[in-house]
Order: structure tokens, then sequence, then C-alpha cells
């Protein structure tokens, strides 16, 4: 289908559009696009690449996609780039009444007033240098800079009670240098060219998601382009890097990047202690067998190092500073496999990754790097392995139900050695060196409905949790239930209550010092209750224009944490 128009080619692109849905649609099926950016609508059909719309004016828009038989589509800030074809592809689901020559409008039953953050506001958004954690830094209830490291703080919960989720796989952090135990260091781990969206939700987590206490952060890639190969060549105040995409056949994309830092040089010439070094690599690969079926392969690593400029110019800030900072390395690799399967009304999700963290440091006297000089030698190891199967059930229009089971196995490995004084004051070592595996099991469910003429929605879900190193070995003691309920009163005004419980186990570093200490305190996972009530004014559809007053209240009391008897 053309879009004629009056404007030059070169300011001109290309938007197509992959409907995912159990039945094949055929050529004959009628859709009707809606451009934020156009004035008038349009229709056309089906072909077997989807709907293709040519001569798009370049820049944001929104778009409005009624395929008849079908609930509609809503696709806000879509980025159109001249000469290059975006690729939007999203889950369509049948109407309760398919009619061929009626087009059913409706408004997304499902969607919750949760922070979401398109690519275009990421990359609009003044001071960020397109790092999503200094966008999420910017928002209400996310503190600024708890201290070195640019941890993240939500509602005033410590760093590693959140969740990342990118393309739905568990990733331990967002940001290079992270240490064990919380979220990360000042540069960021993701690149933003292959980000779509990203959600952040602080109350009301989802019933799927078990670990985390105050936040979930949830990052969806976008689609590779599917006209032809092509690249981007980035250099940042830190970084310089590559991205490459393009076809591997009609229904396969694939995505590639590669950073790396150049900072340390410039950093060594203003003379600054520490020198940290960074690289990562980014993938993609994302097929369609059929059309209601779908698999994805991603992965994400990144291999860093901090070490001391000890031939600086000599001062008394370098020289102290150098005298007891550690040097070493640190390295965070996730990748991930799921496929999905559609029916007519259904939904089956398998999914399987693997999440490991690195971190060692070593410390010498007067920086020597001799054996016999070594005061400190430090390493961990968190690895992680992930499985779900989840299955979603489409009834009505507006009801929906979804449940699933997860099982995470985690190696947890913890070595220190170091030099030190003891009580009298004499030279010692002290020496740990512990290793904890942790299996943890939940299921989940969930329903979704949707009443009074669509302007209340109400979302109920609970999941059981079972940990081999918690005390309480039921999985019925540990139920986090949750319910929300969003009242719309008008089409720009919502007003959103939830109450939710949720258990996490202590971090790995206490499970692991708990373990080197041989503790007999009992381990019970952490438990956090919250109330929270949100009213939302949303301007427009645009997200730029939307505005939103919230009021959060929390409460969340501590179990006993490890520790020695």
């Amino acid at each position: 289908m053309l879009l004629s128009g009056n404007l030059n080619a070169q300011y001109l692109g290309t938007l197509q559009f992959i409907p995912l849905t159990s039945n094949t649609l055929s050529y004959q099926t009628p859709v009707k696009v809606q451009l934020s950016t156009l004035p008038q609508a349009f229709i056309g059909f089906i072909t077997n690449q989807g709907l293709i719309l040519d001569s798009i004016p370049a820049g944001i828009c929104n778009a409005s996609i009624y395929i008849s038989g079908y609930h509609s589509v809503e696709v806000y800030e879509i980025q159109i780039e001249p000469g290059k074809t975006t690729v939007v592809q999203e889950t369509v689901f049948e109407a309760s009444k398919s009619l061929d020559t009626v087009w059913i409008v409706s408004t997304p039953p499902f969607q919750s007033p949760v922070m979401l953050l398109t690519w275009n506001e990421l990359y609009r958004m003044p001071g960020t240098a397109l790092d999503l954690t200094k966008a999420m830094q910017s928002y209400p209830g996310v503190l600024p800079k708890p201290g070195f490291g640019y941890h993240l703080s939500f509602n005033g919960g410590a760093s590693f009670e959140n969740a990342y989720y990118l393309d739905g796989f568990p990733i331990s952090t967002l940001n290079h240098f992270a240490v064990q135990g919380a979220s990360g260091g000042p540069n960021a781990l993701i690149n933003m060219d292959f980000v779509k969206q990203m959600s952040l939700s602080s109350h009301a987590l989802e019933s799927e998601i078990g670990n985390a206490l105050s936040a979930v952060v949830r990052i969806e890639q976008r689609e590779a382009r599917s006209d032809r190969w092509g690249g981007r060549l980035t250099q940042g105040g830190t970084d310089y890097g590559i991205m490459l995409e393009g076809p591997l056949g009609h229904q396969t994309g694939l995505q590639v990047s590669a950073r790396n830092s150049f900072s340390q040089y410039y950093l060594k010439a203003f003379n600054v202690p520490v020198l940290p070094t960074y690289r990562d690599l980014q993938f993609r690969l994302h097929t369609r067998f059929k059309h209601n079926s779908d698999l994805l392969v991603t992965g994400i690593g990144g291999w860093d190092s901090y070490a001391l400029n000890s031939q600086g110019r000599s001062s008394d800030a370098l020289l102290y500073n150098i005298g007891y900072i550690p040097q070493g390395t640190v390295q965070a690799q996730m990748a991930g496999v799921r496929y999905r399967y559609f029916t007519s009304r259904q939904q089956f999700i398998v999914q399987a990754s693997v999440d490991n963290t690195i971190n060692k440091a070593q410390k010498y006297k007067n920086n020597s790097g001799l054996f016999n000089d070594l005061n400190l030698n430090y390493s961990s190891n968190e690895l992680k392995q992930y499985f779900k199967i989840q299955h979603a059930f489409t009834p009505h229009q507006y009801f929906k139900f979804i449940t699933g089971i997860n099982t995470t196995q985690s190696n947890l490995y913890l070595k220190v050695w170091q030099r030190q004084l003891n009580a009298l004051f004499l030279p010692d070592t002290f020496y740990s060196e512990s290793t904890v595996p942790v299996r943890q099991w939940s299921c989940f469910a969930k329903l979704y409905a949707v009443v009074l003429n669509n302007r209340l929605h109400s979302e109920f879900f609970v999941r059981s949790d079972y940990w081999n190193v918690s005390s309480i070995k039921s999985p019925f003691q540990i139920l986090s239930p949750s319910v929300k309920l969003t009242f719309k009163s008008s089409h720009q005004i919502n007003l959103q209550g939830s109450y939710e419980i949720n258990h996490q186990m202590p971090p790995a570093i206490s499970l692991l010092y708990n373990r080197a200490l041989n503790s007999s305190a009992a381990v019970k996972p952490v438990q956090s209750q919250q109330t929270q009530l949100l009213l939302e004014y949303q301007k427009s559809t645009q997200f730029s224009d939307r505005k939103s007053t919230r009021l959060n209240s929390s409460h969340i009391p501590l179990s006993r944490m490890p520790s020695s008897a």
C-alpha cells in the first residue's frame, strides 16, 4: 500500500507492520491505518510481508491500526527515518465477533498507567547521554544518586531490591562496573539503539516476577530493519561503537553492536587515580516460523577493568587514592532464548536464559604486583539459570487469565583473602571461601478484568515461592498477592489504587557471608507490604505531553537477615 505525497524522497521513510495472530490473515483482510502526522486514514489489505506503508514523512508519529475482526492496535511514538524501513511487530487478538465488512474499533483493554518511556523520549531527555539509568533517575520516586556507582533506588529501597528484564529475560545489571549486591556503575551496558521502549513499575509488581521488592524495569528491544542491511557508527563522551542490522531471509532479522571505551586515555591526562576501561557486545536474532509462532535469541555482555594511574603526576591526592583503592575486573553476561505460539485465544511462552556476573579485585603493597606484597584478593561469581513456562487465555475481549511456573538455579561463590591487624594490632590474615547453591521455584496466576463500559480495570494475581535456603519450607507460607484497580473517570484522568505483598531472599553477598561464618541463624525472605494511590492526568497520547501526580505510601518490614548466631 502506497501513500502519495509531495515531499522530497529524502524526507520520506517506510513503515512495516507485522501482526502476530493465531490465524493466517488472507490477502483480502482489510486494514485501516491512521497516522498522527497525516490528516487522512488509509485503507489497504494484508500482504505476505504484513502491512507496508511507503512515503511516510520522517519524524515521530503515532499509529492506530484497525484489522477487520481483530482488536485495534495503538503504537506510540514511532521513529520514521528517511530512506529506512521501520519494523513494528505487535500481537493482535480476535474480537468476540469477527465480521468481514465492519470495522471493529476499541481501546486496548489491558493497559495500566505504568511509567512508560519510548526510545524517542529517552533520546530527547536532556542530560541522559543516551543512558537508561540516567533517564530513570530523573523521575519522581527514584533517588538521583545515592552514592558512588549510580545505584538505582526506588522509593527508598536498596539497589538489590530491583529486578531488570530485557525482552522478558532477567538481567543482573543495566550498567558497566556492577558490584555484587548493587545495580551498576556510571556507564550504560545496554545500547540505546536496540531499545524500543522501557516500562518502570514501582507498585503492583507483575506476579510472575519474584525476588523483587522495590521496582521492576522492563526493557523491550525493537525489531531489525527488513529492507536491507545497514549500520550506524557512534562516538560518545566515553566510548565509540558500531551497530549492524538487517534481514536474514524474509522472516528473520539480526542486530549486532559492539562498543569500546576510550575515556581511560583522557582521564589519565587529567591525573585521575582510577582508569576504567569497558567494552560490550549485544545481539538480537528474531525469526518468525509461521504466522502464529516466533523464536527470539538475544544476549548481552560487558567486560570491564579498572586500573590505577600509578604513572600519573605525583600529588598528595593521587598518592593517597592509589594507596588504598584496589584494581580488578568485572564481567556480566546474559543470553536467552524464547519461543512463542499463538492459538485462537491463547498464547504459550517457553523461555530459558543464563545470567553470569564475575567480580575480581586485588590490592598490592605499593602497587608492586608482587605475590609477597598481596594485601587483598577478592573473587565472586553469581551464575543463574532461569526457565519459565507461561500460558495466557483470553476468553472475552475484557477478560484475560495468565498462569505460569518459574524455576531459578543459582550458584553463588565468594572468596576473600586479606591482610589485616588483629585485636592486638598485630599482622594477621583473613581468609573466607564459601559456595551457596540456591534453588527457587514459583507458580503464579493472574486475572485481568474490564467492567463498567471499559472504565474500571482490575488486576488480581498471586504467586507462591519456595527457596531451598529458606527456613520456611512450605510454599503456601510465602504467598505474594496483589490487587490493582484503575478507574477511568474520563479519557484524560485515571485513578489507580493497589495493594501488594512481595517477598525477596537476602542478597547473595549476605547469604555467602552467612555461610562462610557458619551462622545458624534462620534465613527468611524479606517481606514488603505496599499500598499506593495514583492520580494521573494524561494530556494527550503523546508521551511528552503526559503529566501525572503521584502519591505513594509503602511499608517494608524486614525479617531476620543472615548473621552469625
